[in-house]
């Protein structure tokens, strides 16, 4: 079985048959017309493909691939189904959480516990901040001159950071007690979602300002909830819900109403990401056994 991700980003994937395995996948935030978009089959290799997200204008799709036990791979494929056994390109890079930033000229992610930057074809890597344990779940400011990522302290603890997007102007965000995963900018950069785990309680999807005021939380504290994604009009939030059987994305709105299940039962699913326009939600995921 393999981890995906560090804090609450951790799910376990285990396929029905052979290795485990993993797939992007797009659906409508409705609930309808799923559609697999990369092809790993159900072999003895572990094969897992995650972390998606769509460039600006939605023609290309960057996300991760591991094989057996290689590194994580970054490849970029077209934003529709992957056909044959050859299926994949050359992989840009090494790393994991690939992000597109807003102008599509750059994608952020992590490598060797530090948040990188590059080209979508690869080139012109520079490192961006590397300090702490590790640095992890980057996400732009919508006008790509700032990162918000998460920053682990200790072993249990996570902090949000907010750095330029050349590195510089490092700060805290002032979140108070806890420890604070997956953050994600809002579409208006007004707030950061994020996944919060109080002392002792649930992963909870919550908001706040930039200067740290008005936190808010959005989920109702019955089960663990991760992972937020913004939707483009920064209306509504995509999430995964822990639940006895495995995971599953749901959507609320932001202020924390009308959660809907989307993802079918039939399905494990992580890392939500919507489409540039709110029409598709991409998540990684499996069918379970």
């Amino acid at each position: 079985m393999l981890i995906l991700g560090q804090g609450a980003a951790a799910s376990p994937v285990r396929a029905a048959h052979g290795g485990s395995h993993l797939n992007i996948y797009f659906i409508d935030p409705s609930g309808r017309h799923l559609v697999r978009i990369t092809n790993n089959g159900e072999d003895e290799e572990d094969e897992l493909a995650y972390s998606p997200s769509f460039s600006p204008e939605g023609r290309r799709l960057v996300f991760t691939e591991v094989v057996c036990d290689c590194p994580s791979e970054i490849y970029v494929l077209p934003a529709r189904p992957a056909r044959g056994a050859r299926w994949l390109p050359p992989a840009i890079g090494s790393g994991l959480h690939p992000r597109w930033s807003p102008d599509g000229s750059r994608l952020a992610f992590v490598a060797g516990g530090g948040i990188y930057t590059m080209r979508p074809d690869g080139s012109h890597v520079r490192l961006v901040v590397k300090r702490g344990l590790a640095a992890d779940g980057p996400s732009w400011s919508p006008d790509g001159r700032r990162i918000v990522f998460s920053q682990q302290e200790t072993a249990s603890l996570w902090r949000l950071y907010v750095v330029g997007a050349d590195g510089s102007q490092l700060r805290a965000l002032r979140t108070g007690p806890g420890s604070f995963v997956n953050p994600a900018w809002s579409p208006d950069g007004r707030r950061i979602a994020f996944a919060r785990q109080p002392a002792g309680a649930l992963w909870q999807i919550y908001t706040i300002a930039l200067d740290g005021s008005g936190m808010r939380q959005l989920s109702n504290g019955r089960a663990s909830d991760t992972f937020p994604a913004w939707s483009p009009d920064g209306r509504r939030l995509a999430f995964v819900r822990q639940l006895r059987t495995g995971t599953a994305v749901y959507t609320m709105t932001a202020t924390g109403r009308a959660v809907r299940r989307v993802t079918p039962s039939s399905m494990i699913a992580v890392q939500p990401a919507w489409s540039p326009r709110s029409g598709t939600i991409a998540f990684a995921g499996d069918h379970k056994g």
